[in-house]
């Protein structure tokens, strides 16, 4: 797995070295300096059915070198299911179904400081460095039911993650105008996180137990890489 993100990581290099030594060099220079850009970045959970990832950022450059950026990065998914079990017995079938509901929201927001290379036709690298905090809540819910009795035990599990952490980049800006850029951009992190976790189980007769637990860790996370949108103005 990591040799597959390294691997991307040296295709970005790759690109930009290529674009910058066969593109044209009779392009207007482009200033940056003071302009404001809302950038848009496609995550890899990006489906043209439905959105389920990306990051919506602003991003403010000093001059053409430094730029200073804010985003939220939001991931949301739901996924529904349903099963069945039947067993024949001598005197009688005995038949359940299963209703299982998962729901996922996740939200980064990221504040970073990017360094760009000097821009040469049109194309310019860029190195970054910045800090970032998150919240993940999960809940599946299951609930069964005996087609052969009155009661729906029910089970779910709620879980709350909290992560803080720092992130090291690197990307290439294609300048198409003097107002657009595509971005593709490679980033790892070091995070520290914090999670709780509740089960509930509601026998459906009025019984219900609960139980929660409290657990951390921290470890380091390769992201894949991400292409982007930069509208200047």
């Amino acid at each position: 797995m990591q040799k597959t993100k390294f691997s991307f990581f040296i295709s970005i290099l790759v690109f930009a070295l290529s674009l910058n030594s066969f593109a044209q060099t009779n392009e207007k220079p482009i200033n940056l300096k003071g302009k404001w850009a809302l950038q848009f970045q496609i995550d890899r959970y990006f489906t043209l059915s439905e959105f389920q990832g990306g990051t919506i950022s602003g991003k403010y450059h000093l001059n053409n070198s430094s730029a200073i950026r804010f985003g939220a990065r939001i991931n949301t998914t739901s996924d529904d299911s349903e099963g069945s079990l039947t067993m024949g017995l001598p005197d009688t079938t005995m038949s359940s179904s299963r209703n299982s509901t998962t729901s996922y929201q996740s939200i980064m927001f990221l504040a970073e400081y990017l360094h760009y290379s000097a821009i040469s036709d049109n194309i310019a690298m860029y190195l970054g460095a910045g800090v970032n905090y998150s919240t993940n809540p999960r809940t599946v819910e299951e609930t069964y039911i005996d087609n052969n009795t009155t009661s729906s035990p029910t089970m779910t599990d709620e879980v709350e993650w909290t992560e803080y952490g720092v992130q090291l980049l690197i990307g290439v800006e294609w300048f198409v105008r003097s107002n657009i850029g595509l971005t593709a951009e490679y980033s790892s992190r070091y995070y520290s996180a914090e999670r709780e976790a509740t089960s509930t189980f509601d026998d459906g007769d009025g019984s219900v137990m609960t139980e929660t637990y409290n657990s951390s860790y921290s470890g380091f996370d390769y992201d894949y890489v991400k292409f982007g949108v930069s509208i200047y103005f």
